[in-house]
């Protein structure tokens, strides 16, 4: 019994002597957290440590050493916010940046402790997928604004270095609601969506272009008028896609219109607002407009997308729906004057007719307020006319001196220097009772042959509307 434990004993021995020999080399390792972590190690006679020189970033992002270089940039500001979105050279076409950051607009040109709270409402997304990794981050423009400067060195979990490193141009993008939305003083907001855009391109350096969005799909202006509300507004060369318009101090840089068509008005008197217009990346134009009027309606819309080229937006004025008034309109489009017609005066000839029609208020017989409108018996109930096709006898004469328009039809009489209208409607009858309806559109565009003019004069537009009987003889 005693020669057995012997030899058992010795054979124990002999196993913890071989077993001791086998791992002898032990390595101790503590982690940047605190803990440590003991490895047992074969034929290991030395362990020795190196720095590692991470690789210089020139406008290129890394996860440890995977190096993908930058090639576009896009920023994304509101008020309170800027989205810095960066894409690789392999995301050309990609929607999803491959690096996107999100930032208060407090801490732009700041260098940010992604651990501190002041990164509280920092958000960072790698390929689309949100990231919270440590270390600094800055964003930052350089003084002119045309450049950007990125740069981000950091650790995500598991100790994978992530780094970016940006300096250059970039392209902007903008949110829109394409919407148009009407704040009344009294009542209900409303709000229709932007369907359609037009725009009139300048035709030579230093023109204004013009914008119009309406909220029925529309191929053509003139189908605006099935809508609802259209804004119609003008930006000077020297302000567009480069500076806000201040509504109230650069009146000299826009023009406005919103249009109602639920009542046929059009407001064009702003007393505060801006106008913001811009290129996104993708070379889209995008519009914003916010407008107080003078009857404290509140007016804003935005929009971004396609437009459809026009050479005249005119058709989406609608016909003033106001009965017995006359309405003015300058060269731009905007009413400047707009009556109620208090009374009609007439002479009546054997083959033609003369209505001097006064506005309310009116004292004087020959005011120069008032619309002086002669035309031929033949006209009398003959539908509607188009003024550009009268023809020597048709006899039509429209004179409103107050806006300097003189129209008169080509009559032989006149020896070729009437100012012949080369457009505009005119629609005149009168009922078994004697009352007359009158409705007269023309701008004050004409041919004069006699003195080798074509299309002569302005665009200011008068406006006639009239239903009613005749207050008497002149």
């Amino acid at each position: 019994m005693k020669k057995t434990f012997i030899i058992i004993a010795l054979a124990l021995a002999s196993a913890v002597s071989s077993i001791a020999q086998e791992h002898k080399h032990i390595m101790t390792v503590v982690q940047k957290d605190g803990k440590q972590v003991t490895y047992l190690v074969d034929n290991v006679e030395r362990v020795t440590f190196s720095e590692r020189i991470k690789p210089t970033l020139d406008n290129q992002w890394a996860l440890d050493d995977k190096i993908t270089g930058i090639t576009n940039v896009v920023i994304s500001e509101t008020t309170d916010s800027c989205r810095v979105s960066l894409y690789g050279d392999s995301q050309t076409n990609a929607t999803t940046p491959d690096i996107a950051i999100t930032l208060p607009a407090s801490l732009m040109g700041k260098d940010i402790d992604l651990t501190s709270d002041d990164a509280e409402h920092v958000t960072i997304r790698k390929e689309g997928v949100k990231v919270k990794p440590t270390g600094m981050l800055s964003v930052k423009f350089d003084k002119f604004g045309k450049n950007i400067m990125v740069t981000l060195e950091s650790e995500l979990d598991g100790g994978l270095e992530f780094r970016a490193v940006y300096k250059g141009t970039f392209g902007r993008s903008y949110d829109s609601s394409l919407a148009i939305k009407i704040t009344p003083t009294e009542g209900e907001i409303t709000t229709s969506h932007i369907a359609s855009a037009f725009r009139i391109q300048p035709i030579s350096v230093g023109d204004a272009t013009h914008l119009a969005f309406s909220d029925v799909t529309a191929s053509t202006p003139k189908d605006a008028l099935q809508g609802k509300y259209a804004i119609w507004i003008s930006v000077a060369a020297s302000k567009l896609n480069s500076s806000a318009v201040n509504m109230a101090t650069d009146a000299e840089s826009y023009t406005f219109r919103l249009i109602d068509y639920t009542t046929g008005t059009v407001y064009d008197k702003v007393t505060e607002g801006t106008i913001t217009t811009a290129v996104d990346f993708a070379g889209k134009q995008y519009v914003h407009v916010m407008a107080t009027l003078d009857n404290g309606m509140q007016v804003e819309a935005d929009y971004l997308g396609q437009y459809t080229n026009v050479d005249d937006l005119d058709p989406m004025i609608p016909t003033p729906v106001m009965q017995n008034s006359y309405h003015y309109y300058n060269s731009d489009g905007e009413e400047t004057n707009s009556a109620i017609i208090e009374k009609v005066l007439y002479k009546d000839k054997t083959s033609y007719m003369t209505l001097y029609l006064y506005p309310k208020g009116s004292t004087s017989k020959n005011d120069d307020s008032r619309i002086e409108l002669q035309f031929s018996i033949a006209l009398l109930n003959a539908g509607k006319i188009d003024l550009s096709q009268l023809k020597d006898g048709d006899m039509f004469s429209l004179k409103y001196t107050a806006g300097g328009i003189q129209l008169t039809s080509p009559d032989a009489k006149y020896m070729g220097y009437s100012n012949a209208p080369n457009n505009g409607t005119l629609t005149i009858s009168r009922d078994n009772e004697g009352k007359y309806s009158v409705f007269l559109d023309v701008k004050n565009r004409y041919n004069c042959k006699a003195n080798n003019i074509v299309n002569g004069g302005d665009n200011t537009r008068l406006v006639v509307s009239f239903n009613g009987e005749l207050t008497g003889k002149y």
